[in-house]
């Protein structure tokens, strides 16, 4: 059997469930009460910031009232009275869609009172930029979740149970690159590349798996387990091993920060060789981000950055080096950095690859707020026993630069979007067994297990002839149908071949797809590495299209599997073939087509 392209194989980086150990989500941390607040001092004034602050200066004592100072309380009220009367007319009496008049300043009446206050000038307070649906999505992420995405950056881990965290403030590319995993007495730190280079997507990686890479544990320890600890180091030491540390006191006892460089360099120190990286993650560079916990959590300030430039700045590096580009922003690493040489970070990746990748970009508003989308396709073949086709990385734009927002690990397929999710269509067929894989997923992506992935399966005439074969009954499958399924060969043979299909499954997820997206969905074709332009491996995307009837769009673009209405003109029921009697054959089910002239047409 094969498939509409030249990927037929399921590989391990298929869909699944979490392995055993998965984490369960962080538990909610809670803030301790808050404790009085002292009467509050104002900052000092302008041009006197190193001084301390002041209280508010007191109110001048108040004054006994005259006779005359009655009187003018009562004018004083009649003038509020009139004052009054005039609102009603203007709000109410008159158009309402007319704005109130201005009084001119010669007109305007001063009263004043014998109590005096002192006022103080203040600055207008910074207000933070105008976030759109997808980047306010993101922003109120989980850092532990957030750091899934790429390079989004996160400024501040926060322990999900202890009082103590990383703090990133102002390290914006440590901010992008560093990966961390919460345990129970601490810490797990690495690079988000190295998760890339070795799972080949850090959105699917399960938190808290091994990875075969340089890494820093920090644990909070007591006093006598740190006298343990150091005890044990000495001895380490004593014995010729190579044993670095850090200790960072706290006020429930002190981190103990190791890292185990000593192992050796991993993918992502040459990838920071190579690009020339000034940040990398030891225990040196942990103990001095290492902080305890405060109250209220701060709440980290952000560099504007121009979108649109990093945008393009993105392009380039497509266009020049994409390798760059999948470091930079720790996507799967397809491609090969020409300046590598013998120290190529992905080098494990590459060889599980059977073509060069190809790239495509583009720029497409998804939604229609006005704000763009930045879109980056990868697709690749590689080879039957790994699943590695490539990926769509989705970017929109914030007032601090991208950040990704959609991401799929397979880059074999169109790109389907409608009303805030995104949908991923996969066709397989391998030794007799086919599938339909549908996954949908909103803005941002979650973690695969918290993905919908819908499928329906179904297998050729031949698995059920050799099942019975061996002595089993088929009555399990009476009520399933055969679909005839004429195709040719790579090598330009013609088949003859029979699905064998559950009607109500296959149709039933047809059907909620159809009626779904049907004229509503926005379709971004792709290329792959045997249809782009000869001598082209970086090229524009296509333009994108609003579908029409998807069962079509199925039937064009997964040829090879059913979903025409001709196809099933041809239906046979199996219990009609098993009552002719066995053994099941081509000839019987041949003997049962209703149109068989069709078969072919």
């Amino acid at each position: 059997m094969v498939n509409n392209n030249s990927h037929q194989q399921d590989g391990p980086g298929g869909p699944g469930v979490p392995p055993p150990g998965y984490p369960p989500p962080y538990p909610p941390q809670q803030p301790p009460a808050y404790p009085a607040q002292p009467p509050q001092a104002y900052p000092p004034p302008p041009g006197w910031q190193g001084q301390t602050g002041y209280y508010p200066p007191p109110q001048a004592p108040k004054k006994k009232m005259g006779t005359a100072a009655i009187v003018a309380i009562i004018l004083g009220a009649i003038i509020l009275l009139g004052a009054v009367a005039a609102g009603v007319y203007f709000f109410v009496l008159r158009n309402k869609k007319d704005p109130p008049p201005t009084p001119d300043a010669s007109e305007t009446t001063l009263v004043t009172t014998t109590s005096t206050t002192t006022t103080r000038e203040t600055e207008p307070e910074a207000t933070e930029p105008e976030l759109s649906v997808y980047a306010e999505s993101i922003s109120s992420l989980d850092p532990y979740e957030a750091q899934h995405l790429g390079a989004n950056p996160v400024y501040y881990y926060q322990h999900p149970t202890m009082d103590i965290a990383i703090d990133l403030r102002g390290e914006e590319e440590a901010a992008r690159m560093m990966y961390v995993y919460p345990t129970a007495t601490g810490f797990w730190v690495t690079h988000r590349q190295a998760i890339s280079y070795e799972y080949g997507s850090l959105r699917d990686y399960p938190a808290g798996m091994d990875v075969a890479a340089i890494t820093v544990e920090i644990d909070l320890l007591s006093e006598s387990e740190q006298q343990a600890e150091i005890a044990d180091i000495i001895t380490r030491r004593l014995q010729g091993e190579e044993f670095e540390v850090s200790w960072v006191p706290v006020k429930d006892g002190v981190l103990y920060v190791r890292d185990n460089m000593t192992g050796g360099p991993d993918p992502a120190w040459h990838a920071k060789e190579l690009y020339g990286s000034s940040v990398f993650f030891d225990h040196v560079y942990l103990s001095e981000h290492l902080v305890e916990s405060v109250w209220p959590r701060p709440v980290p300030e952000q560099t504007l950055s121009d979108p649109e430039a990093e945008w393009q700045r993105i392009v380039s590096m497509l266009q020049t080096n994409p390798a760059r580009f999948e470091w930079r922003y720790s996507m799967p690493p397809y491609s090969q950095d020409p300046a590598a040489g013998l120290n190529t970070p992905n080098f494990a990746f590459l060889e599980d690859l059977l073509t060069v990748p190809i790239y495509e970009y583009g720029t497409v508003d998804l939604n229609g707020d006005g704000i763009p989308e930045h879109l980056v396709h990868c697709c690749c073949d590689s080879y039957e026993y790994i699943e590695r086709y490539g990926y769509w990385a989705v970017f929109t734009e914030t007032p601090y630069g991208l950040r990704l927002i959609g991401f799929n690990n397979s880059g074999e397929n169109d790109l389907i979007y409608w009303d805030d999710y995104f949908y991923y269509i996969e066709a397989r067929g391998q030794y007799g067994s086919n599938s339909l894989f549908v996954e949908e997923h909103p803005i941002p992506v979650p973690s695969f297990d918290k993905r919908s992935l819908q499928h329906t399966a179904f297998f050729d005439i031949d698995t059920l002839i050799y099942y019975e074969s061996e002595g089993n009954s088929l009555d399990d499958w009476k009520d399933w149908v055969l679909i005839p399924n004429y195709f040719t060969d790579e090598e330009g043979y013609e088949y003859l071949d029979y699905f064998v299909i559950d009607s109500s499954e296959f149709w039933g997820l047809v059907n909620l797809l159809d009626e779904g997206l049907s004229g509503k969905a926005t379709v971004v074709p792709i290329r792959t590495p045997y249809t782009v332009p000869a001598g082209e491996q970086v090229v524009e995307l296509q333009d994108p299209y609003t579908v029409g009837s998807f069962v079509d769009y199925l039937s064009t673009r997964y040829h090879f599997f059913p979903f025409t209405e001709q196809d099933w003109m041809n239906a046979v029921l199996l219990e009609d073939v098993l009552n002719l009697g066995p053994p099941l054959s081509y000839d019987k089910v041949e003997s049962l087509l209703p149109y068989p002239e069709l078969i072919g047409q």
